[in-house]
């Protein structure tokens, strides 16, 4: 970017060791749903629409969640610490499975009163 754009050529070290030495460091990407304009307005608008309800409103309320568990493996990236010219042990390894490794999917509902099983 820097040559393309400012036609100057510098190392991609010497500018990461230059945002290192001001106090910024590399750190992996947090996941965000994208939202669409479309679903922007409709969040919105729910929003707006229950503004206004009281705790016996929400006492009536479902709530529900689901998530993956692996059987193995995390889905995604794994980081681990190492010192320079250290061998590789078992804890620096992601150990993986040719064909995958399974994994289950768990729904639950709560309500004021009760939760599934």
């Amino acid at each position: 970017m820097l040559e393309t754009e400012f036609r100057f050529k510098v190392h991609p070290d010497t500018v990461r060791n230059a945002l290192r030495a001001s106090g910024l460091g590399a750190i992996e990407k947090q996941s965000k749903p994208l939202l669409s304009e479309k679903n922007v307005k409709k969040r919105l608008e729910w929003c707006r629409k229950h503004e206004d309800w009281t705790v016996d409103d929400w006492k009536r309320v479902i709530w529900t969640d689901e998530t993956k568990i692996n059987h193995f493996n995390s889905d995604g990236r794994q980081w681990a610490w190492i010192r320079s010219g250290e061998e590789l042990q078992n804890h620096h390894v992601k150990l993986t499975v040719k064909h995958g490794d399974g994994s289950i999917m768990l729904w639950s509902a709560i309500t004021r009163s009760c939760k599934t099983n």
